[in-house]
């Protein structure tokens, strides 16, 4: 049993001093709901309860103070919740939380699915792993991200690849093509959006020709000092970089 001998109150905290020496600080809102007095006895059990409230106090009042600054997903917040506190008060906070709709995973989702929608252009295999590690349940995910329309998809998966096109430096057409398709599969884009667009896409008008003559010339390759064998690295060299067999073949020949 414990007396409090006197009762301090500063800065959201109330510090309790017993008879018998020994203090307790809690959070003030803990205390208030305790209805605390000069002169009260506490046994064991109702300063550990007093211990659990100010716990859960504290816990909220950090919850608070973090979503201030930034949405958090229900799974996001319980686990740093629990860097720090007990999961029977995580658990009684992130309930609160909910009930006060400060947590609400698919209003959340629905505004980055806004925001994502609205200021960039990556495909869904992006959002669907980017929101997992957030925290967002995989149902709520598959489910914000199958609203939207595969034309939506499309459309956005042919501004990426056009623009890639637009803005490569010159290259012949089937590294062209690849090269815009793996900049879509690197953005989340299935292989089912790359294609459905690709007949969509404005190639530039390329002279294979002069590009294979200048590209020999930054390799610093004369073909007719080569021997049989570096002629074939040199040909295997150039169909990795896109250029076509017979094109190639053309080239050589004429050197």
């Amino acid at each position: 049993m414990a007396t409090i001998k006197s009762i301090s109150l500063t800065d959201h905290r109330a510090t309790l001093t017993f008879n018998e020496g020994s203090s307790l600080t809690i959070h003030l809102e803990a205390y208030v709901k305790a209805t605390l007095r000069e002169g009260q006895t506490l046994d064991s059990q109702a300063i550990e309860t007093l211990k659990q409230s100010s716990a859960f106090f504290e816990a909220l009042e950090q919850s608070y103070r973090w979503l201030s600054f930034k949405a958090y997903t229900v799974k996001a917040l319980r686990q740093r919740l629990s860097e720090t506190f007990e999961a029977f008060v995580v658990a009684q906070v992130i309930t609160q939380l909910i009930q006060e709709n400060y947590l609400n995973d698919e209003r959340y989702l629905q505004d980055r699915l806004d925001e994502a929608l609205q200021f960039d252009l990556k495909g869904p295999k992006h959002y669907q792993n980017a929101w997992f590690t957030l925290g967002f349940p995989k149902p709520l995910i598959e489910s914000a991200l199958a609203s939207v329309s595969d034309e939506r998809w499309q459309e956005r998966c042919l501004k990426v690849m056009q623009k890639t096109i637009d803005q490569a430096k010159a290259l012949p057409l089937s590294a062209l093509k690849d090269k815009a398709s793996l900049k879509a599969q690197r953005l989340g884009y299935a292989f089912a959006h790359i294609e459905a667009v690709q007949a969509q896409l404005v190639y530039p008008t390329i002279d294979t020709h002069a590009l294979l003559e200048h590209t020999l010339t930054q390799l610093k390759v004369n073909p007719k000092t080569l021997t049989p064998s570096e002629k074939q690295k040199l040909i295997q060299k150039l169909m990795r970089r896109g250029f076509p067999y017979d094109a190639i073949q053309n080239v050589i020949r004429q050197r």
